[in-house]
C-alpha cells in the first residue's frame, strides 16, 4: 500500500508533501506552432541565474511573426522580464534564450515556468502554452532559534487575542508510521524532509 507523508501544525495549518511525480513534456502546439522549453530540471541554489531556451517550429509554409515571454511565479524572477519579438521562416526552427532565478527564500518545492508564444494564423489570435516544471531542492533556511518560552498567555476577561499574531506557537510534523516531531517555539519554514511549510499570518 501507498501512503502518503504529511505534516500536521497545530493552528490549523496543514500541508501535506507527496512523491515525485511525473510531468507532462514542456511543449505545446497552436495551430502551425510548436513551442518547447529546454532547462534544467532541478535547482539547488538561489540567487543564480539559470538558462532557459524556448524552441519554436514553424510546420506552415508561411513566415510566423509574434512575442514570446517567460512567467514565474513567487520570489522568482525572469529575464527579458516582458515580451520579446520572434520571426521564424517556413519549415523551420528559431528560439530565444531566457534566464530564471530563484529568489531568497524560494523553498524546496515543484515550480512552473510558463512560456507563451503569441502570434497571428489565418486571420486568428494563437497562443502557445508549454509549462517546464523545475524541482528546488535547496538547504533548510538557517534560522536563529527564539527564545520564547512554552508558557500560557493571559487574555483579560471579555478580551480578545489574535492567534496569528502570536510568536508563542509550535508546529508537529507527522509522517505516517513515524513518531511526531514537534519544532522549536515560534518555529516557521519548510521541514526539510517533508517539505512541509508553516508560515504564521503570511
Amino acid at each position: 500500500m501507498l501512503t502518503w507523508p504529511f505534516v500536521v501544525a497545530i493552528l490549523g495549518t496543514c500541508s501535506w508533501a507527496a512523491p515525485a511525480h511525473a510531468y507532462n513534456p514542456p511543449v505545446d502546439t497552436a495551430g502551425p506552432l510548436t513551442v518547447r522549453i529546454e532547462g534544467p530540471e532541478e535547482l539547488t541554489q538561489t540567487g543564480v541565474p539559470l538558462p532557459v531556451r524556448v524552441v519554436v517550429e514553424n510546420r506552415q509554409d508561411e513566415r510566423i511573426e509574434g512575442t514570446l515571454e517567460i512567467r514565474v511565479i513567487d520570489r522568482w524572477q525572469a529575464q527579458p522580464a516582458g515580451p520579446v519579438p520572434f520571426s521564424v521562416d517556413p519549415r523551420r526552427a528559431a528560439s530565444q534564450e531566457f534566464q530564471v532565478l530563484a529568489g531568497e527564500g524560494t523553498y524546496s518545492a515543484h515550480y512552473p515556468i510558463h512560456a507563451y508564444a503569441r502570434f497571428e494564423s489565418g486571420g486568428t489570435q494563437l497562443t502557445a502554452h508549454p509549462i517546464l516544471i523545475l524541482e528546488t531542492k535547496l538547504p533548510p533556511l538557517a534560522r536563529a532559534p527564539l527564545a520564547i518560552a512554552w508558557a500560557p498567555l493571559d487574555v483579560p476577561e471579555d478580551g480578545e487575542l489574535a492567534l496569528w499574531r502570536l510568536v508563542v506557537h509550535r508546529s508537529v510534523v507527522a509522517v505516517f508510521g513515524e513518531e511526531a516531531k514537534t519544532m522549536p517555539v515560534g518555529w516557521q519554514g519548510a521541514e526539510a524532509r517533508s517539505r512541509g511549510s508553516v508560515g504564521i499570518g503570511s
